[in-house]
């Protein structure tokens, strides 16, 4: 009996994305500078230059959002719902579908100013306005790593989401053969370059133009707006992290609560006391030290709150025990100190100033 010839899989859906109507990609004829050009045709020249590219790499970028709400979101939402629960879906996706509507709304804004003659452009104005929109971003920024977390996360619980991802990678030409990751980090990419787009735009903009003035009052906002989206992803980040610490180790007795810490270095350390490497948190107001366990666990066997901690030099009787580890230093914020050695002097007073720099917010 022949066996029986697995079913083709149907065609992923495309009539999300081409509801998107998505502009051709941008192109347009550079005027020629002449054979003589004087400095301010030379610098009017390279506005012009410099606005092609931001229409430019703004078109792209919207068709590469157009990518992730046509071609992933929309078939994730239906069609393909059973591969990735809609809670999920909110953590990956955040808010990539207002981005899209205001990049086509700043993109359709820049077109038009595009065919006004350069000296009565207000590019800096068309940025202003969006201003508001803009600030999108930050939220987006601030989710990046619980997005990453969760693709992660569903990828391995969801055989039809990997395959649904992988179909999509090489079915679809628009999504340039690029893995979903690849193109879940082009927003925070995009508002990045939107900073180094407007410094150049700016430069390039004669200072007796108004938009030259409302430029760099546009410049100085996206500037804003990267720095606070740096700001809240870096905190952020730390959440998640000293809650994956949190579910990770066990504590002997009362369990220690680490919601009110902010981590700042992990590794495997010597400790003297226990004759053997122990895996080392450093919080900003608490040490744990772990036993490593199987399948990334730990142990807690010791802490020390490091708001009443003192460290003091490697005690000389430590120092002449062992032939490699000769440097280190005590940490005493109980009834027994804890003693850190090291075969290397440098590793030994980083990881000192380390502890010491955390102390000294609370002296």
């Amino acid at each position: 009996m022949d066996e029986e010839e697995d079913e083709e899989a149907p065609p992923l859906p495309r009539h999300y994305y081409e509801q998107l109507k998505l502009p051709e990609r941008w192109t347009c004829d550079m005027p020629s500078l002449g054979d003589e050009p004087t400095k301010d045709e030379k610098q009017v020249w390279k506005r012009s230059q410099i606005l092609n590219e931001i229409l430019q790499t703004e078109t792209d970028y919207l068709r590469d959002l157009g990518v992730l709400v046509g071609l992933y979101l929309g078939p994730l939402q239906n069609e393909y719902s059973y591969a990735c629960s809609q809670v999920d879906l909110e953590y990956i996706f955040s808010n990539v579908a207002s981005l899209f509507e205001v990049t086509a709304r700043l993109l359709d804004s820049l077109k038009k100013q595009a065919e006004r003659p350069p000296e009565q452009q207000c590019i800096g104005q068309v940025f202003m306005d969006m201003m508001p929109d803009l600030k999108l971003y930050k939220i987006y920024c601030t989710n990046q790593k619980a997005s990453a977390e969760t693709v992660g996360k569903v990828k391995k619980s969801s055989a039809d989401f990997e395959e649904f991802l992988r179909r999509v990678k090489v079915e679809h030409p628009e999504n340039k053969n690029l893995d979903f990751e690849g193109q879940l980090i082009k927003p925070f990419q995009r508002i990045v370059r939107y900073s180094l787009l407007l410094k150049e735009l700016c430069a390039a903009t004669p200072k007796g133009w108004p938009d030259h003035v409302i430029i760099s009052k546009a410049l100085a906002h996206i500037e804003l707006i990267v720095k606070q989206a740096n700001e809240d992803k870096r905190m952020t980040d730390n959440i998640l992290k000293v809650i994956e610490i949190q579910k990770c180790v066990s504590f002997q007795g009362e369990e220690v609560q680490l919601g009110d810490c902010m981590f700042m270095e992990e590794a495997d350390l010597y400790v003297h006391e226990a004759d053997a490497k122990r895996h080392v948190f450093l919080f900003h107001n608490l040490l744990l030290i772990t036993k490593k366990m199987a399948k990334q666990k730990f142990k807690s066997t010791a802490t020390i709150r490091l708001d009443s901690a003192l460290v003091w030099d490697l005690p000389e009787a430590i120092a002449q025990q062992s032939k490699k580890r000769k440097f280190g230093f005590q940490v005493v914020g109980g009834s027994t100190p804890l003693t850190f050695v090291f075969t290397e002097e440098a590793a030994a007073e980083t990881w000192r100033a380390k502890i010491t720099e955390c102390i000294s917010v609370f002296v």
